[in-house]
Parts: C-alpha cells; structure tokens; sequence
C-alpha cells in the first residue's frame, strides 16, 4: 500500500519541471500528486554541476545510441550543443526525464556526468520513501 502525499517540485524554471514531472510520470506517480511551483530564486532538488542542458544532450544522446564526449564545466546552454547533438528544445526535458528513470543509478553507462549519477540515486531513495 502506498502512502497518500503531495510531492512539491521546487524549480528554476520550466525546463527543470518538466524533466522533473517525466522522471516521475515513469516512476508511476500519479500526476496528481505532484505540485510544481516555479520558482526564479533558484532552488531545486536536482542540483546540476552547471545547468540542465549538460543532462538534456546527454540523457537524449544517451537514448538515441549517440556517443557524445561532455563534462559539466561547459556552459552548453550558451555555448550549444555538444558535437554529435541537435540543440535541445523544452520538448525534450520531460522525455529526458523518463529515459532517466529507466537507468540504473548503480551502474550507470560511460560517460555520465556525475551530478547525473547521484542525482538519481537521490532520486530512487526518495520514491522508495514515497512509495512506503
């Protein structure tokens, strides 16, 4: 039985919702239990080295079978895509999400940026809480 609770999503923006909302959706939460709340002061749970789009490109490269060299001190929200990528757009980030949710946060692929990795083991300790 799970236990009946509201999940507040506080993000930068909508990019960071949305990608936020598709890793739950894949975790079956139900839609209705989650609240974001945009918030330009710059909190969020999920806390990348740089900025979203390091994820973004990496996270659809990774789904597309794209090998893409990246780290997370580019600034590839203003300095575009990594070589090998197409520029994100806000279509993809909640897709992104839900490839995120079918990695294995114990052994993830090569070349993951490394806030990804504990980033999502972060966010299984958190639905196994939910899921209580």
């Amino acid at each position: 039985m799970t236990r009946v609770c509201k999940i507040i999503l506080v993000c930068e923006g909508w990019r960071d919702s949305a990608f936020a909302r598709g890793f739950l959706a894949a975790a079956a939460v139900d839609a209705r239990a989650v609240d974001p709340k945009v918030n330009p002061g710059g909190r969020c749970l999920l806390l990348p080295a740089r900025n979203i789009e390091t994820w973004l490109y990496w996270l659809i490269a990774n789904e597309e079978g794209v090998p893409v060299d990246m780290n997370e001190t580019t600034n590839y929200k203003t300095d575009g895509p990594p070589s090998g990528c197409s520029r994100v757009g806000n279509e993809d980030c909640r897709p992104a999400g839900e490839h995120l949710h079918t990695l294995n946060h114990a052994a993830m692929p090569t070349g993951c940026p490394p806030a990804l990795g504990q980033s999502l083991g972060r966010l299984r300790e958190f639905l196994g809480g939910v899921r209580r």
